[in-house]
């Protein structure tokens, strides 16, 4: 676990106070960070799908959709923690592979032990640790593997099965899907902020409501995705 990284979290509860609670606990620890607290399932469900998080703190008794259905979307990666008041769901909650299962009323300490087994049990570390992110691709266009260095990439967009790379060098068109190319790419420095758009977060002049400048593209922003860009940023 590397202390320098922020750890983006998701609570999902009916329970204000429970919401309260654990965005306090959660407040308390310097490298977690709380993304939103959601008190409906079916809206925390789009975040969930669309969003890379670290860790979900899950209710389980939860009208509309129970935890255990909306822990069956979570994206792999993700660590899971069921917070609940009841003890009966334990043996279903480690069988859906969650890292831990807390009962409220939740003591700091033991939020503590939790969040460092979850993120422990994910190896969850910064780049430099666990993950080796080249400094260029071979971009494959037709027969030809073009060498393009990640930092001459403006910004990427994706156009069904394809994907356009737009880099100092012009534009590049590759059989591959967002999700497989964002795999690549170092997640400090590129991030998804669009279901169509990936951008290098160095090359952005302008973000202005819900749309950003790179070159002189405009690239809109969704909202799902824009607490992730934010996150990212250096804002004075």
């Amino acid at each position: 676990m590397d202390r320098g990284k922020k750890y983006t979290c998701l609570i999902v509860d009916d329970d204000p106070m429970a919401r309260k609670q654990l965005g306090h606990l959660i407040d308390k620890v310097d490298y977690l960070y709380l993304l939103e607290a959601i008190d409906k399932p079916l809206k925390a469900l789009e975040v969930v799908k669309s969003q890379q998080l670290d860790l979900i703190f899950l209710d389980i008794e939860m009208p509309e959709l129970s935890g255990f259905e909306l822990a069956k979307h979570k994206q792999a990666g993700t660590g899971l923690i069921f917070t609940t008041s009841k003890k009966k769901y334990a043996l279903e909650a480690f069988d859906m592979e969650a890292e831990d299962y807390l009962i409220k009323p939740i003591l700091f300490p033991r939020f503590l032990q939790s969040v460092q087994k979850a993120l422990k049990a994910h190896q969850f570390a910064s780049p430099g640790i666990h993950h080796s992110y080249r400094d260029h691709l071979f971009l494959k266009e037709n027969k030809r593997l073009i060498r393009t260095a990640t930092s001459d990439i403006f910004y990427i967009e994706s156009t069904g099965d394809y994907a356009k790379f737009f880099t100092e060098n012009g534009m590049v068109v590759v059989h591959s899907t967002l999700k497989n190319i964002l795999k690549l790419l170092d997640p400090s420095k590129f991030v998804k902020v669009h279901r169509s758009f990936v951008v290098n977060v160095q090359k952005i002049i302008d973000i202005e409501d819900n749309s950003l400048l790179i070159k002189d593209k405009i690239i809109p922003i969704s909202r799902a995705q824009k607490s992730e860009l934010m996150r990212l940023i250096q804002v004075i």
